[in-house]
């Protein structure tokens, strides 16, 4: 906690004046001026208030004392239990530009756009639940330089006769790319943070924990070379489109397997930041399942993202009301009469590509699931595996077994079956068999139409798992981040 040299109450960043400020003596320090005694030394760590949620054990961090209403992570209204503890501490930190009632509004406008949005999404309560949390982020620097040689190849028509250039080609290369950053807090969902992103690092400070009071931070906990091979790729291919933008290289064919290996450049310094970010979880339920999702927005920029489950209600009778109106007005404009056998093939059609949506979004469900479309989570469960298993060498057989079994898992799975051949099979027999009375196309298509009300059923909760998650569960026992050990 930060007191007020004049009157002793808590300072607390103030988003507006970009100061700290002091609500009852309206006194206005700048951050890089005060600074606690137990903090005054430069280091690598940094001492902090430290919450732990007892419903999830989510932790967070802050430098101000009071505790949190709402647990950030799953939603739970609490008093989070506090202890002093330290926290790897960052170079830099963009501070909060957008304040909560910025983002609160946002957030109002971007969910009026959503009308299957489940009630809750809309709740004053859960709304005013948003806070400012500072997320770490690991921020690359790479570099690159040398000469690449490369064969080139130029063709060109003359007459009847094609001819083919064959060149050896070189240049020097001086490739620096600086502030390539990625989120490094397992607990923040790796397409949330690319939703919001970018940062704009030109406007980043020298890190101060004064900065943290008022807000919440999580500390980072992947391992700090997990995305530099993903930032490699990323430099790799820009360095691609420059280097083929050359006046001498512009001209010839490069084989661009080749091109990109040249190119690829070596991290030469990771650092660790903070960047702002307004965070809400939102406790809902799914299939009797408790579960959370989240709305994210960019503190800096006030770019914003949201998890918005549907209401199954809201979309049969809004999906319904305006198909029945479509109907009316074709019959009424167009006097539009559908044949008995079109209308079974139409249903079963329809079937079909629901059927496809359906099977779709099954291999990403089963990804959120088990967490492999999160990198930085993924990369925390080697790490804690690997240790597992260097503390415990005779479980090491065991767990690379299993580790192989699950991978195997993973290759094959297969979506779940849809049975989407019977109304198939069953209109086949229709246009083969070519019944006199239209009774049985009618059945069919009203078969075909009640099988394909059970598929959007099933695809609006399968949409409903890909923006919710399982209530987070977290094991931080130690480590560099917290200091524990």
């Amino acid at each position: 906690m930060y007191s007020c040299p004049n009157c002793s109450a808590n300072l607390k960043f103030n988003i507006s004046r970009q100061a700290l400020f002091c609500e009852a003596c309206e006194t206005v320090l700048d951050p890089y001026s005060v600074v606690k005694e137990s903090d005054a030394e430069e280091s690598r760590y940094y001492e902090v208030t430290s919450f732990l949620c007892p419903q999830c054990g989510g932790e967070i961090i802050t430098e101000d004392n009071e505790a949190a209403a709402f647990c950030s992570f799953c939603g739970g209204s609490t008093i989070l239990d506090s202890r002093i503890s330290k926290a790897k501490r960052p170079f830099y930190i963009i501070p909060f530009q957008k304040t909560k009632e910025d983002c609160v509004a946002s957030y109002k406008k971007m969910v009026q756009r959503a009308i299957f949005a489940k009630k809750g999404i809309r709740d004053s309560q859960n709304i005013d639940s948003f806070r400012g949390i500072y997320m770490p982020y690991i921020s690359y620097k790479f570099e690159k330089s040398g000469s690449v040689y490369l064969s080139g190849t130029r063709s060109y028509q003359r007459g009847n006769y094609k001819y083919t250039e064959h060149h050896s080609l070189s240049a020097d290369v001086n490739e620096y790319y600086d502030k390539i950053a990625y989120d490094a807090s397992s607990t923040f969902a790796d397409n949330l943070s690319q939703a919001i992103a970018p940062f704009d690092q030109r406007s980043q400070m020298p890190f101060t924990p004064s900065f943290l009071s008022g807000f919440y931070a999580d500390t980072s906990d992947v391992p700090e070379d997990l995305y530099i091979s993903e930032g490699q790729e990323i430099v790799a291919d820009d360095a691609l489109r420059q280097f083929k933008k050359l006046p001498p290289v512009s001209r010839y064919v490069v084989d661009n397997k080749k091109a990109k290996e040249q190119l690829r450049p070596q991290c030469t310094n990771g650092k660790l930041v903070m960047f702002p970010v307004w965070f809400m979880s939102l406790r809902t339920k799914e299939k009797g399942e408790e579960r959370v999702s989240y709305a994210v927005m960019n503190g800096q920029t006030g770019k914003i993202a949201a998890d918005i489950p549907i209401s199954l209600s809201k979309y049969i009778y809004i999906s319904a009301g305006a198909g029945l109106l479509l109907f009316v007005l074709l019959q009424f404009l167009f006097d539009l009469t559908l044949s008995p056998l079109f209308t079974s093939v139409a249903a079963t059609i329809a079937c079909v590509v629901m059927s496809i949506i359906y099977s779709s979004r099954e291999k990403k469900i089963q990804a959120r699931m088990d967490g492999s479309d999160d990198k930085g989570l993924m990369g925390v469960r080697k790490r804690n595996e690997q240790l597992e298993a260097a503390q415990n060498p005779q479980n090491m057989q065991v767990q690379n077994t299993a580790s192989s079994k699950s991978v195997s898992r993973k290759v094959k799975y297969k979506a779940k079956p849809t049975f989407v051949w019977i109304p198939i099979v069953i209109t086949v027999l229709l246009i083969i068999i070519k019944p006199i009375s239209d009774l049985p196309y009618y059945l069919s298509a009203m078969f075909s139409m009640g099988f394909m009300i059970k598929l959007i059923i099933q695809i609006v909760g399968r949409f409903n798992e890909l923006t919710t998650r399982k209530l987070p569960q977290f094991n931080r026992t130690g480590g560099d981040d917290s200091a524990k050990n």
